[in-house]
């Protein structure tokens, strides 16, 4: 049976099983890549010739497309209005405007349906909703108590029951309960679930399971809230990214900025060299995106935990300021009863250094790290060629099977890591109709286990294909062709420019220390 994302540590073995792992430290001298699973990834046609269709090269002022792509993941330089970037716009612009114009036609119930959040103690005590009526709140998390504790008395596992327009998903996590109130769905009830356990793991990050399970034992009356107090604010966001199918709430896998192998090497090295004894990693994050990182030799990191640290610091005011922040902090899939010491300072408006340590005494050796590090990424102009690549993701059209494929999300299980290509909807709705999309396409994988590895979709105009195979699944929207083969070969010429840049687009190597 297929290992579930859910759990999906960033160096996983592809044969363990997930609700029996022993999250403590293990020799392990990858940060992102899982034993077990081929290095090269296959292609849907045995070769080229196998797909019998003659397509015309796409081009864009002239130039192949796929030359194009690798030109733009190439260029580390950030020139003010450089050649580079004025042919991404271009090519994006008419990218842009046709995923637009198909999003927008497109009609997802998904997208429109609205999921309630609720946690609360086994003593009824609420925690936190996402709920604006408060009203509501009382009344509802009785009624939810009094049923998932008459299940617990007669030790039944009780996962959802629906009514006529409503289904009702429920987790218990020690002395919490959490629930999911959705319309009925095409979503599964493992997949609302998930969501759930993330919920819970983000309590986690602030509270200990330790802790919580030790306050609510002696005092079951006790008001969790207000031990979570400011921290309500991640839950908040975290809630939002849920309600928007984020890809990184569903995928529980990381996005690394695309870049040069050499470049991302030398601002590792510059990390190793720089780190004082007490660090057990070092991250640079810009946007939210993971440019790159070093941890200790035995540390087992995990995509889930990462995702939630990247939310904390860049989709709230908590951290996103000029301030050095020196704060707890709990890696929930790592060892949901300890804490870490994490340091996080904005070196630039998009660019965050975070630096962990397990000893509380470390901030003045985590503050000297940063002075060093800034100070050399200023002088190498490396901050600058940083931001420049994130800037260039945002406009670079990174499809080469364009136009036929109008949009596409690679996941890699490998690396547990997702790439798809950058743009920016005028409208929200369109971009949470694309995401909807994908975390349906996710929910047939995964949770409702279909059997085939293809699986092909019409909804009028558009195909929504999925590919799903041992080492990652391809997820697309397509303009509908009735000859299947042309999507295919298109499929197939973007898996190629993936595996031709894949040590560009994830990060497959890892430094240890």
């Amino acid at each position: 049976m297929e290992q579930q994302p859910s759990q999906h540590s960033l160096v996983p073995s592809i044969n363990e099983d997930v609700r029996e792992t022993n999250f403590e430290f293990v020799n392990s001298s990858a940060l992102l890549n899982a034993d077990g699973i081929p290095a090269s990834l296959p292609s849907l046609a045995s070769s080229d010739h196998d797909v019998q269709v003659s397509l015309p090269e796409i081009k864009v002022n002239g130039e192949s497309v796929e030359q194009m792509l690798s030109e733009i993941l190439l260029d580390d330089s950030p020139p003010p209005a450089g050649e580079i970037v004025s042919k991404a716009r271009s090519a994006s612009e008419v990218y842009k405007d046709k995923l637009q114009k198909a999003m927008s036609s497109f009609d997802c119930v998904l997208a429109r349906q609205k999921r309630k959040y609720l946690i609360f103690t086994c003593s009824g005590k609420p925690v936190f909703s996402n709920i604006a009526d408060e009203n509501l709140e009382p009344s509802t998390v009785a009624a939810l108590q009094a049923i998932i504790s008459s299940f617990e008395v007669l030790k039944e596992d009780l996962t959802c029951f629906e009514t006529l327009s409503t289904i009702i998903v429920a987790h218990s996590a020690g002395p919490l309960y959490l629930v999911c109130i959705s319309p009925l769905t095409t979503l599964s009830p493992d997949f609302m679930k998930n969501e759930l356990k993330l919920l819970y793991h983000q309590i986690l990050s602030t509270i200990t399971n330790k802790s919580i399970s030790s306050i609510l034992d002696s005092r079951p009356n006790f008001d969790l809230r207000r031990l979570i107090g400011s921290s309500e604010q991640f839950l908040k966001v975290l809630s939002s990214d849920l309600e928007n199918y984020e890809p990184f709430s569903f995928l529980n896998a990381i996005s690394p900025l695309p870049l040069r192998v050499s470049f991302r090497d030398q601002l590792s090295q510059l990390l190793l060299k720089e780190k004082p004894k007490s660090l057990i990693f070092a991250l640079i994050v810009v946007q939210g995106r993971l440019v790159c990182a070093i941890k200790a030799r035995k540390l087992m990191l995990h995509a889930s935990d990462l995702y939630l640290v990247f939310l904390s610091v860049f989709g709230t005011q908590a951290f996103n300021d000029s301030m050095e922040h020196w704060v707890p902090i709990c890696l929930p899939t790592l060892n949901p009863n300890a804490y870490f010491y994490m340091y996080t300072n904005f070196i630039h408006p998009d660019v965050a250094l975070i630096l962990a340590s397990n000893e509380s005494s470390s901030f003045f050796d985590m503050q000297a790290m940063r002075n060093t590090v800034f100070t050399r990424l200023k002088e190498r102009c490396w901050l600058q060629k940083i931001v420049h690549a994130a800037e260039l993701d945002q406009v670079s059209f990174r499809n080469p099977g364009f136009p036929c494929i109008l949009h596409y999300l690679f996941y890699s299980k490998k690396y547990s890591q997702f790439y798809g290509p950058g743009y920016k909807f005028n409208a929200k709705d369109n971009v949470k109709k694309l995401y909807a999309v994908y975390a349906s396409l996710h929910d047939q994988v995964y949770y409702k286990k279909r059997s085939l590895s293809i699986d092909v979709e019409i909804h009028g105009t558009l195909m929504l294909f999925t590919w799903s195979t041992s080492s990652f699944n391809f997820y697309c929207v397509a303009n509908a062709n009735e000859n299947l083969q042309i999507p295919i070969a298109n499929i197939n010429k973007i898996l190629r420019w993936i595996r031709r840049e894949e040590s560009r687009l994830f990060i497959c190597t890892n430094l240890s220390f």
